[in-house]
């Protein structure tokens, strides 16, 4: 590739001009608004600049890159024959169609077209263009730091074309993934189930709740940021147009509904960052406020906490006075049954529920025990877990018996375990997707990982996890919920 026009000079086309003309490629940057151009001009400048001051460019690779640039009010002033044509203008359906009719008159025939769409339909978008090469190219924002291209296929161009341009982008330190053209692509489909299950565990629209899931999810899960503090950055009510689009373009799927926490609070005005912080988390929660304890191993010379004794499926006899891991499989009933029997004989129980509904943590509150999520991993190397017991030197002596960070939640019992739920529904939608021939499990691990910053791809987690764990809860959760087809049956 030697060439590139983009069209569109707001953030996502400065952005993608910008890293065209860093890898060398002959760029033309390109709007109808002369003060958007200049001011694209401008921010880019700035940017290089930036990277001058860090010491990640020399000033001589600066002014390479920007000899590479182009910026241009009239596409008539652009060349015929460029290689690729990218456009990253509104994300509005009529407008893109219209505008590539117009470029159609004025480019080579063997010019690729293509839209930054984040989810719009590429065939609708060139539905009136069947005689050019077309595809989607949807990058991510900040586009010069960003690895992920999603590269959409189209009818009008070759399988041979598209990983021409997966090539392209590999050689030049992109992650590039090639995607059918369905609704949400990857990312903006396998995603919508982290906010909207989040949605879901709530008891109420109630700040300190949403907080909790945030943090659940972060310190636990190792999200660089929880669903509620995500939309609150980018906009409630852009979150909510996204869902409703994937929603609507699913049939109407509960898995992807729309929630009425949501909706209330874009009908309220309460848009997040920019109607002053007036989010779903309303005003930003006290940061002194604290929903959790966390316990970090300790060397065995700096305590000695009580000992705990393990019981599975392959133990015989019940012990007594101890405090137990119930570390069974069993279903909800025989849980019950298991953990009556132990508490009959005096003993203080931590019982493994990560296969489980909230049900039951609800249980836990009743009979008086604490719950943990110990099969489901993360980079952070911490267990979730609910305690009853009210005992702080057990949760120590559990995190030593796992030599693992335990994340200690004391009220909202009622929520139940977060991250599992909400992990259980993001490997679910990938698993769908991945069986509607989407994408590869390498291209959906990647593209959540280099898109969304995931610490890991949802294939990765289904196996760090064990994929009788996940179907376990998946088939426990459908089951508890009366409406069918729900979102977590396929």
């Amino acid at each position: 590739m030697k060439s590139v026009c983009i069209v569109g000079a707001g953030t996502m086309g400065a952005g993608i001009a910008q890293w065209f003309a860093t890898n060398g490629i002959k760029t033309f940057l390109t709007d109808n608004n002369q003060r958007v151009v200049e001011a694209a001009k401008q921010s880019i400048s700035n940017s290089y600049q930036r990277l001058v001051k860090k010491n990640k460019f020399t000033q001589n690779q600066v002014d390479q890159s920007q000899a590479n640039l182009n910026y241009l009010l009239a596409i008539e002033d652009i060349p015929k024959d460029i290689d690729l044509v990218i456009e990253a203008i509104v994300e509005r359906l009529e407008i893109k169609k219209e505008l590539f009719k117009n470029l159609d008159s004025h480019f080579c025939p063997q010019t690729i077209f293509a839209s930054n769409t984040s989810g719009l339909s590429i065939e609708k978008i060139f539905h009136d263009l069947p005689n050019r090469l077309s595809c989607g190219l949807h990058f991510f924002n900040p586009a010069p730091v960003m690895k992920l291209v999603e590269i959409i296929k189209s009818k009008t161009i070759s399988d041979e074309k598209l990983m021409n341009l997966h090539s392209f982008f590999l050689s030049r330190d992109k992650v590039p993934v090639i995607v059918k053209d369905q609704a949400g692509f990857i990312c903006n489909r396998v995603a919508r189930n982290f906010y909207g299950e989040s949605f879901r565990i709530l008891n109420d629209d109630d700040p300190y709740q949403m907080n909790l899931i945030d943090q659940t999810l972060k310190h636990v899960g190792g999200f660089k940021m929880g669903p509620f503090e995500l939309m609150d950055l980018i906009g409630v009510d852009i979150n909510l147009n996204a869902t409703k689009g994937v929603y609507e373009s699913f049939g109407h799927h509960p898995r992807f509904a729309p929630h009425s926490y949501q909706v209330k609070s874009v009908e309220s005005g309460r848009l997040g960052r920019k109607t002053n912080n007036q989010g779903l988390i309303l005003g930003r929660l006290d940061e002194s406020v604290s929903f959790f304890n966390i316990f970090v191993p300790l060397k065995a010379e700096d305590n000695h906490p009580p000992q705990i004794i393990d019981y599975d499926e392959l133990s015989h006899d019940y012990p007594e006075d101890s405090i137990v891991f119930d570390k069974t499989r069993f279903n909800l009933e025989e849980k019950k049954q298991l953990i009556t029997i132990l508490k009959e004989r005096n003993n203080k129980i931590i019982s493994e529920g990560s296969h489980l509904t909230k049900q039951f943590t609800e249980l836990s509150k009743k009979l008086n025990f604490d719950v943990c999520a110990t099969n489901f991993y993360s980079k952070t190397n911490t267990i979730e877990y609910i305690q009853n017991l009210d005992e702080d030197a057990i949760c120590q002596a559990f995190s030593n018996h796992q030599d693992r960070n335990v994340f200690v939640r004391k009220n909202h019992l009622s929520l139940g375990l977060i991250f599992p739920r909400v992990l259980i529904q993001i490997i679910h939608e990938a698993n769908i997707a991945f069986d509607e021939d989407l994408a590869s499990k390498k291209d959906i691990d990647l593209a959540m990982k280099y898109g969304l910053n995931y610490p890991h791809g949802p294939f990765e987690w289904e196996e760090l996890i064990g994929k009788e764990i996940y179907e376990l809860l998946r088939v426990n959760l459908m089951n508890s919920i009366s409406k069918k087809p729900n979102r977590y049956s396929r």
